[in-house]
């Protein structure tokens, strides 16, 4: 008898936590549509990544206003940032599921910034100050004001054959290089990592 009624009193509790569970995953599933429709009657640009980003502050924080009593329910600590910013995260998500357009714009400026960033060439003047060896050559160069740039060697290049044969016995050699920026995973950091890769080199 006794193991019948401990088997009913967890059949309970398990059926409460999961309601509770249910209750407010529905809450933020409520919080995403409002902040999702919000977004959308607004008048922004939905390829304008700041306008977007202020814009979701904003509508997430109408639609918690919006739910105040239902909210409690979530137990959250208005007072953490890093709550609120998991939280926000979670809505994001949400959000990205119910009204994808908004992050299809997002998406669009991040492939364009990114494209336009990897076409844009840059070029510096100095001196050789070191040739490391490793995977890649990398050149170092100390420019016309004293500050050292890495550049990577990872693709064919024009006046590549000028490094070619003697790269280790360039240094102090003056020149001007190309470059454009390049970005890489960096599995250490497990993040992105931006590298000046050459495109040109002229000795002097």
């Amino acid at each position: 008898m006794k193991k019948i009624l401990l088997f009913l009193l967890l059949s309970v509790m398990s059926f409460s936590t999961f309601a509770q569970n249910d209750d407010k995953q529905a809450i933020k599933e409520k919080i995403a549509e409002q902040t999702c429709e919000c977004i959308e009657n607004s008048d922004i640009d939905l390829e304008d990544k700041a306008a977007i980003e202020a814009q979701f502050g904003a509508c997430i924080l109408q639609a918690i206003g919006a739910n105040e009593d239902a909210v409690v329910k979530l137990d959250l600590d208005f007072s953490s940032e890093e709550t609120m910013h998991s939280f926000g995260r979670e809505i994001g998500l949400l959000v990205a599921g119910k009204c994808p357009s908004i992050f299809i714009g997002l998406a669009k400026q991040k492939l364009e910034d990114k494209n336009k960033k990897e076409s844009t060439i840059s070029t510096i003047s100095g001196a050789i100050e070191k040739v490391e060896e490793g995977e890649f050559v990398v050149i170092i160069v100390k420019d016309d004001n004293g500050r050292s740039h890495k550049l990577y060697w990872l693709d064919f290049f024009e006046n590549a054959d000028q490094l070619k044969d003697n790269y280790k016995s360039l240094k102090g050699k003056k020149l001007e290089v190309s470059y454009k920026e390049q970005e890489y995973y960096h599995p250490k950091l497990q993040d992105y990592s931006t590298i000046k890769v050459m495109t040109k080199i002229e000795l002097k």
